[in-house]
């Protein structure tokens, strides 16, 4: 587990070391357990607590509880992790479309609705030949800050998408191959400045479902009050499906769940209840038959169990933002998640230039959740939107063909063969659910009896079969790579 504000580039090994267990803040992952390339692993049962290690010691201290159990796992480091799936939760698998690619983006600065503003641009990409199969919005896709309108949290915001209340918004996703998947914020409006509470409010109150550990107060973006959801009981998960269920029916594909970090008060299993209220719900509702997607800005180990993605939260860009991630890659994976993804571009910042837009899409093509995001501002003096927020300076959008005829090509390249490797892909998703380890694994997982991969964080294996070492700093035109010892052919000419 990672403290806020840890780097995980020090390394995978932490000798001589104590770490608060946490899920921490802005995509660090968590969870009660380690493991040694010595042959075992531990795990505690606790809500927190801290691993200290020593040369020859390994001790937890800070155990949430009495009588509580701890699990010796014994053996090759992808038989630890088996073990520790078994016991803390397997990871379902995602839907298919969920091996391709996101868009994601937020703000849409052009003319016409925001239903055909991205129409055109999935056009785009399938007339360049471009792959994508999920489209992710920001608040644009609900009616956000209008306390108003009941449950306006979870509906399609009927100016921006004038087809989705109809259904023929489902409709055209279906027809088209893509999916529509949106922002979740762990929270609701209380409906304060109209002098009522909103009826969403009133059902929070009455059933017992405000957060006490939460953020409150005025929504940075509506600036309208608001307070934190407790999905801790059955009946608050009950209430959450309920809500998302009428955006769900409408032609909402997946969750990105946001905001709900240990650093700003919430605790380590508050985004878990969260998702196991999407993830259980939608399973009822579907009777079965439709997989659950969606990520979320912290981790904390057991989450996984409820098709739960993470990303690193809202990163700047350049190119020490870009290699900082493989860091963060390296230690959810170590920690038993391995749906993983990031802001590929930046989201604070636009790429600092094409070349670090194009090599960001290079290493993010071999992430397990491959997605990109930006905010796309209007100009400053177009109106107010989201309930009086104003809009900033122009961004760019994080398309290929933004980028110039290199960026595009070699991001066309990647995504093109990330594409060819989606059957390869998806056999590991289905390892992940089975075994513990999905398409992504540390080179120390893999080849635990060599000590020159024992903190390597800039290669990792592709599957098994696969190493992958993107280039991740600016102008790098040539790079050292170490291989384990075996037969490897360079395939990176694909």
């Amino acid at each position: 587990g990672y403290g806020c504000g840890t780097s995980a580039n020090d390394g995978s090994l932490r000798n001589n070391n104590s770490y608060d267990v946490t899920c921490a803040s802005q995509g660090w992952a968590g969870g009660p357990f380690t493991w040694s390339t010595g042959g075992y692993g531990l795990l505690v049962d606790s809500d927190g607590g801290k691993i200290t290690t020593g040369d020859t010691t390994l001790s937890y201290s800070g155990i949430s509880k009495k009588n509580a159990e701890y699990f010796v796992i014994v053996g090759k480091p992808t038989e630890i992790m088996k073990g520790l799936s078994e016991v803390s939760g397997s990871a379902p698998m995602y839907p298919k479309w969920a091996m391709g690619f996101t868009n994601t983006q937020w703000g849409w600065p052009g003319s016409g609705t925001v239903e055909d503003q991205v129409k055109d641009v999935i056009e785009t990409y399938r007339s360049k030949n471009i792959p994508i199969d999920n489209f992710c919005f920001d608040f644009d896709w609900k009616y956000w800050g209008v306390p108003e309108m009941d449950n306006g949290e979870f509906t399609w915001n009927g100016d921006n998408f004038p087809s989705a209340a109809s259904g023929n918004l489902k409709k055209w996703q279906d027809d088209n191959g893509i999916h529509f998947t949106g922002i979740i914020k762990p929270r609701i409006f209380t409906g304060k400045e109209n002098g009522k509470d909103t009826a969403e409010y009133a059902a929070m109150k009455a059933g017992g479902f405000i957060n006490s550990r939460g953020e409150r107060g005025s929504d940075y973006c509506a600036s309208k009050d608001y307070v934190p959801i407790d999905n801790s009981t059955q009946a608050g998960r009950d209430f959450w499906w309920d809500c998302t269920s009428r955006a769900f029916e409408k032609g909402l594909y997946g969750y990105w769940n946001d905001e709900i970090d240990h650093c700003n008060g919430f605790g380590n299993y508050d985004n878990l209840y969260l998702q196991k209220a999407q993830y259980e719900g939608q399973r009822k509702y579907t009777k079965d038959q439709t997989r659950v997607w969606s990520i979320n800005r912290s981790f904390y180990l057991g989450a996984q169990k409820y098709a739960y993605g993470v990303w690193t939260g809202d990163i700047a860009s350049g190119y020490e933002t870009m290699k900082g991630q493989a860091g963060k890659l390296i230690a959810a994976v170590n920690l038993g998640q391995n749906k993983w993804g990031m802001d590929t571009g930046g989201f604070t910042q636009d790429p600092v230039d094409d070349e670090n837009y194009a090599r960001w899409i290079e290493f993010s093509a071999f992430t397990p959740i491959f997605r990109t995001h930006g905010e796309c501002c209007a100009k400053s003096d177009s109106v107010p939107r989201y309930g009086g927020a104003k809009v900033g300076k122009d961004r760019k959008t994080r398309y290929p063909w933004v980028y110039g005829t290199t960026a595009e090509a070699a991001a066309k390249d990647v995504m093109q063969l990330r594409y060819r490797l989606v059957p390869y892909i998806y056999k590991y998703e289905h390892d992940a659910y089975e075994g513990g380890t999905g398409i992504v694994k540390t080179l120390m997982m893999q080849y635990p009896n060599d000590p020159n991969v024992s903190q390597e964080m800039y290669s990792w294996m592709f599957g098994d079969y696969m190493l992958v070492s993107p280039v991740l700093d600016e102008g790098q035109t040539s790079k050292d790579i170490y291989l384990p010892a075996g037969k490897w052919t360079d395939y990176s000419g694909w």
